[in-house]
């Protein structure tokens, strides 16, 4: 038996996936509830509903970054915790700037032409996390924090920020989450426990305002 869990927790609404021998179930948790309060017991619940515990999980899956400060540390908790629990779970990181790509290629591929394109995330105070991907959904340039975009390029956003420039908006889901984690377990991409850790790319707005 193979049991994969999947989980994003790095924007207002959470992701999960849970699969048990290739049959599926995906989640999405409400934006307006909390992360720290209801992705682990709805992590429970799902396991509970096909008789598993955490030990019977065999890989899992998890958005580090970049993204919410504390929806990614809650993210990298949980699955900290899972690991803790049974050593032979292989983790897999997974970027979100690559789910947006991946969601991106799955719906737009046809309309880019053979572009290149950039998967941008707000980083507030007038700065983005971007990465460059080509039109097979290759990273060319890894995620990194700008204060000014690239001129005369493909901008790809999420829905929920609304960014003006954009060209195409996405909506992450569950599902597209799932197969980025396969796709990664299928190529033996997997990281250790001591080097899970997320993505900020940033100091929190607190540090920012201390060292300021």
């Amino acid at each position: 038996m193979s049991v994969v869990l999947c989980l994003n927790t790095a924007f207002a609404k959470a992701d999960l996936a849970l699969s048990v021998n290739n049959k599926n179930d995906y989640i999405s948790i409400d934006s307006n509830s909390k992360s720290s309060e209801n992705v682990l017991p709805c992590i429970e619940k799902m396991l509970s509903q096909k008789n598993l515990k955490p030990t019977d999980l065999d890989f899992i899956g998890v958005v580090v970054g970049p993204g919410s400060f504390t929806g990614l540390r809650i993210g990298v908790a949980i699955v900290k915790g899972f690991v803790c629990v049974k050593e032979r779970i292989k983790i897999v990181e997974i970027n979100s700037l690559d789910l947006m790509a991946k969601t991106f290629l799955n719906k737009f591929k046809n309309k880019i032409n053979q572009k290149n394109f950039y998967c941008v995330l707000n980083a507030l105070s007038g700065r983005f996390f971007i990465a460059k991907y080509d039109c097979f959904g290759n990273c060319l340039e890894n995620a990194k924090l700008v204060n000014e975009l690239p001129n005369s390029s493909v901008f790809v956003g999420l829905e929920i920020e609304n960014l003006d420039f954009v060209d195409f908006s996405i909506q992450l889901t569950s599902e597209t989450l799932f197969e980025v984690c396969c796709e990664k377990i299928k190529n033996n991409t997997f990281t250790n426990l001591e080097d899970l850790k997320p993505l900020y790319l940033r100091l929190s707005q607190a540090e920012e305002n201390l060292c300021s």
